[in-house]
């Protein structure tokens, strides 16, 4: 015998007081059914678990993220900084509020587990990162907990730091919709700067796939 779940709700109570109205007539949604199986039950992790992806933003196409083209160029398959036109001045900007990359490109997940990144061939600078769940709100690890990286800017993270503490973004700022912000940050104005790929291990939401 097939057992459905019903999703109790006001409406729900409303009708079955109300003289007529039966059960076998109500329509019952699988992801209802998903949700209440699912509700207390723990996020499996790791590889091979239900749900688990690897996601990798690369390079070699410039759509899909938003940057200041005067400070930053997409080509030859890594995002760098651009050299400065000022023959008196650094070599690249050092003003690292304006040397930014957002990926609009995003991903899904319930948790995180993995984040590495891989530097292209002339990389001598340093990169740092901001995580949000919605693209709005953004975050760092302070070395406790993921915390506002506003009003501060750049309060931000490498990516040896973020691959740390990433399984608990989910617990700390939340399950969304994952985007990354890129800080290329050449200290001294003289080191060239250079991200080839960010690949990033999680779990994506559950569905009714799933079972």
């Amino acid at each position: 015998m097939h057992l459905r779940t019903i999703k109790v709700t006001s409406a729900l109570l409303a009708c079955m007081s109300a003289a007529g109205c039966s059960l076998d007539v109500m329509p019952v949604h699988y992801s209802w059914v998903n949700s209440a199986r699912n509700a207390n039950k723990p996020i499996e992790r790791g590889p091979n678990a239900p749900g688990a992806f690897k996601k990798t933003w690369n390079f070699t196409q410039v759509g899909g993220y938003l940057f200041d083209p005067s400070k930053i160029e997409i080509a030859e398959g890594v995002a760098r900084l651009k050299e400065s036109n000022e023959p008196k001045g650094p070599k690249y900007s050092t003003a690292r509020e304006k040397a930014v990359m957002e990926a609009s490109r995003n991903a899904s997940y319930v948790a995180l587990d993995s984040f590495v990144e891989k530097t292209g061939p002339k990389h001598q600078g340093e990169i740092r990162y901001q995580l949000s769940n919605d693209g709005s709100k953004w975050f760092y690890h302070d070395g406790k907990a993921w915390v506002s990286a506003f009003p501060v800017t750049h309060n931000s993270n490498t990516a040896q730091d973020v691959n740390s503490k990433i399984t608990t973004f989910h617990t700390e700022a939340g399950a969304g919709n994952l985007h990354i912000r890129m800080f290329l940050i050449s200290p001294k104005g003289a080191e060239p700067v250079e991200l080839q790929e960010i690949e990033v291990g999680g779990i994506a939401p559950r569905t009714d796939g799933w079972d």
